[in-house]
């Protein structure tokens, strides 16, 4: 059985975005994606590609902090909601071999779906949880959780994540 070599995408945890959350979204998405990025990034050495939107400042610092720990970071600015468009994003991920990609981030109907749906063209497999992405408040969260889970894998839970991911990294 083939071995899949994922990489972590943190996609638009900048404050201009955080700031228009629906109430509560951030204190519940940051911790679990600390989590993931301690766990998985700079402790199993995972690859994290953090997509920052142009004119939008750098990620917030609780993250950044986390981050600047990871062996295997790269920080690319976009000026899409796609960041496979008008970025490095797919040569860095085929120079790698990554063949899934686990997505954490805003906007889950927008920048992170748009990067989502690009990725799936590219071939590359998706997971995501609830727990690690978010929207606006006029976001449709069920809607964009079909989505997810239609077209990849996608966990309502931490547990059942954690568990995929110990398989996928194994």
């Amino acid at each position: 059985m083939k071995t899949s070599k994922i990489a972590a995408l943190l996609i638009d945890m900048q404050k201009c975005f955080i700031e228009d959350l629906k109430q509560g979204e951030e204190e519940k998405i940051v911790p679990c994606q600390i989590k993931i990025i301690d766990d998985f990034c700079v402790k199993r050495g995972i690859p994290l590609i953090v997509l920052e939107y142009s004119g939008c400042g750098t990620t917030i610092r609780l993250l950044r902090d986390k981050i600047s720990e990871v062996p295997k970071l790269k920080i690319i600015t976009k000026t899409n909601d796609d960041g496979f468009i008008n970025t490095d994003l797919l040569s860095h991920l085929k120079t790698r071999g990554v063949d899934t990609l686990l997505l954490m981030g805003i906007n889950a109907d927008y920048c992170v779906r748009s990067t989502a749906k690009s990725a799936i063209r590219q071939g590359y497999k998706i997971v995501t949880s609830k727990k690690l992405i978010a929207g606006k408040p006029y976001h449709s969260r069920n809607k964009s959780g079909d989505w997810y889970a239609q077209n990849g894998a996608f966990y309502a839970d931490m547990d059942s994540l954690l568990e995929r991911l110990e398989r996928i990294v194994a």
